[in-house]
């Protein structure tokens, strides 16, 4: 494997959607898929599509479906090849027409019905990098048959192809949001319900994988016109982060866990301050779930201080202790500080939510890490803030320790 990164031009959207940390599982597919060296403007062998067949608002004629039939075909055997820089013009070619201005749903239906056995073969083959360029093309698809495709890939055997899958999925959100997509609302929910099955305790070993997943139902939440859909992905997404958080008891958590948890806390409360009103309101279902999300959000950083996992500073400590205790809390007091931001947002003016927990956290002392247990307590324990409206979350609904 070369050790030097590919052209960041030649990195789709797929790769740049996956966590930083987690690139070498997606470079180890495209560093290679995209062709070192190879530039961006690399001029495509085949002339384009024409406009008027890809904006056409009827079904398409037998010449026009033949017309894509002579574009895809070079492109589709060349997405199989083993070389590498073929793999990575094909998927660029395969892409092109998608991303024209003014492509209308019968043209992308028609498109799909080309490419969609070959995506399905090549995405469910054993080359890794054949497989992520192929589902990096059925996300631009916005049709039912790319979400199939990239679907079946949840089940790959290499995190990879998994990872790639769940970032292909994000993309296709994000073009479904758009007019002229393809898919109905239905088929989109469904989308996020099979995605966010992905995040439960036993489903997704590898952490990079979850955070992709948790990543891409972000942008279905954040993106979608539709409130079926943005409920959907809002419920599963915090559900299935709430279940992960909730299994850390007596260990450290995953460094790659608190950035899933961290990110959608910070994407929820952004979507809280959102006052445009582009976005459809959250069902009182989904709302909770963001409530108790929060809370699970500010109960994690009780457990892992109660338990002993994150060390107070002591007088005896080097500077070089110090320093490490305190970088130890920096992600887990953003975490802590995400969760209060919420919970502020969504209180009422006329009982506030007024809290600095996550300061508490980052002052690492026996003091502050007492004043902290005693604040969550008094929070999300029995007769505390979370029991009353807005909220009305039971009592014993947070493990905080013991």
């Amino acid at each position: 494997m070369p050790s030097q990164q590919p052209p960041a031009a030649l990195i789709p959207t797929l790769e740049r959607r996956a966590p930083r940390s987690s690139r070498g599982l997606v470079v180890r597919a495209l560093a290679l898929a995209a062709g070192l060296g190879i530039g961006a403007s690399t001029a495509l062998a085949q002339a384009e599509l024409p406009a008027s067949l890809l904006s056409s608002a009827s079904a398409l004629t037998a010449e026009q479906s033949a017309q894509i039939e002579t574009y895809v075909k070079p492109h589709l055997e060349s997405l199989r090849a083993d070389d590498a820089e073929r793999v990575n013009r094909a998927r660029r070619a395969l892409i092109l027409p998608l991303t024209r201005s003014g492509v209308g749903v019968a043209f992308r239906q028609a498109y799909a019905r080309q490419v969609g056995v070959s995506l399905a073969q090549v995405s469910g083959g054993t080359s890794v990098i054949n497989a992520v360029n192929a589902l990096r093309v059925a996300a631009e698809l916005s049709t039912e048959e790319g979400f199939d495709i990239v679907e079946k890939a949840y089940a790959a055997p290499d995190p990879a192809v998994r990872l790639a899958a769940a970032a292909a999925t994000a993309r296709a959100f994000e073009v479904a949001g758009r007019a002229g997509a393809a898919v109905v609302p239905a088929r989109l929910r469904s989308a996020t319900t099979r995605l966010g099955a992905m995040l439960a305790p036993n489903a997704e070993a590898n952490p990079d994988v979850t955070d992709t997943v948790a990543r891409a139902l972000i942008v279905a939440m954040q993106t979608s016109p539709h409130a079926e859909v943005r409920n959907e992905a809002t419920l599963v997404l915090t559900r299935g982060l709430v279940e992960r958080a909730r299994a850390i008891k007596g260990a450290a958590a995953s460094p790659r866990l608190l950035d899933a948890v961290l990110r959608t806390g910070l994407a929820i409360r952004d979507d809280l301050t959102n006052v445009s009103g582009a976005r459809p309101p959250l069902s009182a279902e989904a709302t909770r779930g963001v409530h108790e999300l929060a809370g699970e959000l500010i109960a994690l950083g009780a457990r892992q201080i109660r338990g002993g996992e994150l060390a107070a500073i002591r007088q005896a400590d080097s500077p070089e202790e110090r320093k490490a205790k305190e970088q130890a809390r920096s992600v887990l007091s953003q975490v802590v500080g995400a969760g209060e931001q919420i919970l502020s947002l969504s209180a009422s003016s006329g009982d506030p939510v007024r809290t600095d927990m996550a300061s508490l956290v980052r002052r690492a002392s026996t003091e502050s890490d007492a004043k902290f247990l005693e604040d969550a307590r008094a929070l999300l324990g029995a007769g505390g803030r979370l029991t009353k409206p807005p909220f009305n979350l039971p009592g014993d609904r947070f493990d905080m320790g013991r």
